[in-house]
């Protein structure tokens, strides 16, 4: 039943991804990576690993879109890089230092940077806001359900991958949003 599932799921994604981006190239390039984030996610949900190949896979399609210009730009695409690697590598160099466990999986720090690639500074940092609401949310719920066990480990993929597709396919409508809000109040 998870493989029809899955395969519904993706397909929904495809259909909004067009829907946000139209007949473009850039189309092509955001369905390769929501693909692969739902890849990604399920591996890591089963396994707790996210495989290199899907990262690499990620990391070369960004690449290769950023110098066709059909993504962002090469800075944007490395600020991207550099901030969503950067941050999860942060994150869990700060948990080991503090907690002396592990906080956060090399996966997941990979995964952060290679879609940063796709989606420059400003969508990378939005899709870490969504990832931190999203993922304090559920994990909230779980504990107060006791589902979840205080220190257990929880695959981040999933969550990541909300906040990165959440990016892709609605931050100029939530951004645009956003400051019609902010404005109608100042």
């Amino acid at each position: 039943m998870r493989y029809p599932m899955v395969e519904l799921l993706v397909s929904g994604l495809f259909v909004l991804v067009y829907h946000q981006y139209g007949i473009r190239l850039q189309t092509l390039a955001y369905m390769l990576l929501v693909g692969a984030v739902v890849t990604a996610s399920f591996i890591d949900l089963d396994h707790m690993i996210i495989p290199n190949s899907v990262n690499l896979f990620i990391g070369i399609t960004g690449v290769i879109f950023i110098l066709m210009g059909w993504t962002v730009n090469f800075k944007q695409g490395l600020l991207g890089f550099v901030i969503g690697g950067g941050v999860l590598l942060f994150l869990g160099f700060f948990a080991l230092l503090i907690l002396k466990k592990e906080g956060m999986g090399g996966g997941d720090i990979k995964l952060a940077a290679v879609c940063g690639l796709y989606l420059g500074m400003n969508q990378v940092i939005f899709a870490f806001l969504i990832t931190a609401y999203i993922a304090g949310f559920i994990l909230l719920v779980l504990l107060l359900m006791r589902k979840l066990k205080k220190g257990q480990y929880v695959p981040f993929g999933p969550f990541l991958s909300v906040g990165v597709l959440t990016s892709v396919l609605f931050f100029d409508k939530i951004i645009n949003f956003y400051y019609r809000f902010v404005l109608i109040w100042h």
